[in-house]
């Protein structure tokens, strides 16, 4: 491959392809482009830059120390530049390489952002909620007092993705925002239900419940018909978080949509891992909806092989719903079910004698 006399801004585009294409590539290309690349990390836009680690690692080649420095100015001067999943791309591929931002480095940046408030924009400010969030960084009160200042401020230019990135962070970070916040997000969602995907709609719902907002009834119907719309496309841990959501707000759906939303997980059943399967049932037996033995005899067979990687209250959840539901399981998955109880529990007693 002749790669190492294109420019950098074409080895960036050419890595992205190489990776989506799941090419084979010698190891010293990898290391001549990514040296090439490092002399203009600093004029690169940070997204070309990024996809261009984040396929280096995927490849097989993590970069040198000195390399990640110099993109690591970049990352902190052009962090906005970067949308969500981008952001998340590349946190992956710090992650693989081993050089994750430090407590140190996300410290001092989060001082650096702290002056700067009332002079960031909306996107940098976003932005940096969601790379704290994603690296569990809970910045200081006063940090976070701002954030949400800021954020109210900005609340009318978030549409989409902006405004689950917004409130999930605020979760993640340990918010705790006024009624004023929460009343102004719930109607800003509202407002963005048409340009939500599936899975924004979920996190955006859940993430507001959390944070102690209020909704109207007729609000989340509004909500649940939105989600329906995109069922189609929604993904297993979606629907479990939009129905836990639903129960906790102790909300009586519309029997249709209850067994529309059925409908999809019974043909992607096989799909839920443990826990959002347990979280489907609970909340069931939370709305007090009766599935057809059809739908229970599936989501036994579902549940049977994932049984070892439950935790012990999440085995109790699940009898709990088949009990709230009157609806007994078949005797091998009771037997699959109480060896895996005694297994928790046997190494509950060995760890106590450990302790």
């Amino acid at each position: 491959m002749q790669g190492v006399h294109l420019s950098a801004s074409q080895l960036c585009e050419v890595l992205t392809v190489v990776q989506a294409a799941d090419l084979a590539v010698p190891t010293l290309w990898l290391k001549q482009a990514m040296t090439k690349i490092q002399g203009s990390l600093l004029k690169l836009n940070l997204p070309q830059s990024s996809r261009a680690l984040a396929a280096s690692v995927a490849l097989g080649y993590n970069p040198p120390k000195p390399w990640l420095d110099t993109y690591m100015q970049r990352f902190r001067s052009g962090l906005s530049e970067l949308n969500p999943e981008g952001l998340v791309d590349v946190l992956r591929a710090l992650s693989t390489a081993g050089v994750l931002p430090s407590h140190d480095w996300l410290t001092d940046f989060e001082k650096d952002v702290g002056r700067r408030f009332g002079f960031i924009g909306p996107v940098e400010l976003s932005s940096t909620a969601f790379l704290f969030a994603n690296l569990a960084h809970i910045p200081s009160d006063t940090w976070r007092q701002r954030f949400m200042s800021e954020a109210l401020k900005f609340r009318v230019y978030y549409t989409g993705n902006e405004v689950t990135q917004v409130v999930w962070s605020g979760v993640r970070m340990g918010c705790k925002p006024d009624e004023q916040w929460l009343e102004g997000y719930v109607q800003q969602m509202h407002e963005q239900l048409k340009n939500l995907q599936a899975y924004q709609i979920a996190f955006t719902f859940a993430a507001l419940q959390k944070l102690g907002a209020s909704f109207e009834p007729a609000m989340i119907d509004d909500v649940l018909d939105a989600y329906a719309l995109r069922l189609h496309e929604a993904q297993p841990s979606d629907t479990a978080l939009v129905l836990v959501t639903v129960a906790r707000l102790k909300h009586v759906t519309s029997y249709k949509w209850l067994e529309d939303v059925l409908d999809s997980c019974q043909a992607s059943m096989l799909q839920y891992d443990g826990p959002e399967l347990v979280t489907l049932l609970w909340s069931l037996a939370q709305l007090h909806h009766q599935p057809g033995h059809e739908w229970l005899n599936i989501f036994c067979e579902a549940s049977e092989g994932r049984l070892a990687a439950l935790s012990g209250s999440q085995l109790a959840q699940l009898l709990y719903g088949f009990a709230q539901l009157k609806w007994e399981p078949p005797a091998a998955w009771m037997e699959g079910y109480l060896r895996q109880v005694r297994a928790w529990l046997c190494c509950r007693c060995l760890w106590s004698l450990v302790v």
